[in-house]
């Protein structure tokens, strides 16, 4: 069973409470059970996360467990909300993707990253403007120093 509607906090609390086993003293949801309820993507995306500095926390989010043959990836609850999240990020994108509201919404960020671009642009050309301008004054000040030494 994959999910394929959003979860609202409750939601992901039933689903968690659901779908954990006891291991490493708590209740924990195996990776490849989270793959199965989110879809084969997550897997690529949780190991990703799951490193050393990445997203998840080891030890918080979740733990390995096993022994020298074999470990599995599992997930505490805080670690599966952080899973239901990005499922729900994923899920939501693709919604406003596919409603004229978020085309609309596209539409406006579009013209205001272009406007906003242009008002970039605008900034740098005035910058350059002025350091030329003081680059010339500056120029024609030494050139003036220079001039008033030659003649005493």
């Amino acid at each position: 069973m994959e999910i394929t509607n959003t979860l609202n906090l409750e939601q992901a609390n039933a689903l968690f409470d659901t779908e954990a086993v006891f291991m490493c003293r708590t209740n924990v949801i195996p990776e490849y059970r989270v793959v199965e309820l989110f879809g084969d993507d997550m897997a690529e995306w949780l190991d990703k996360c799951c490193r050393h500095d990445g997203y998840m926390k080891g030890g918080a989010d979740y733990n390995l467990v096993g022994d020298t043959h074999q470990t599995i990836r599992v997930f505490y609850r805080a670690g599966f909300y952080k899973i239901a999240g990005k499922a729900n990020y994923k899920l939501t994108l693709q919604s406003h993707r596919n409603c004229d509201a978020g085309k609309l919404i596209d539409a406006i960020s579009e013209e205001r990253s272009q406007e906003l671009a242009r008002q970039d642009a605008e900034y740098e050309r005035k910058l350059a403007e002025r350091r030329a301008k003081r680059a010339a004054a500056k120029a024609a000040k030494t050139q003036e120093s220079s001039a008033a030494s030659n003649q005493g």
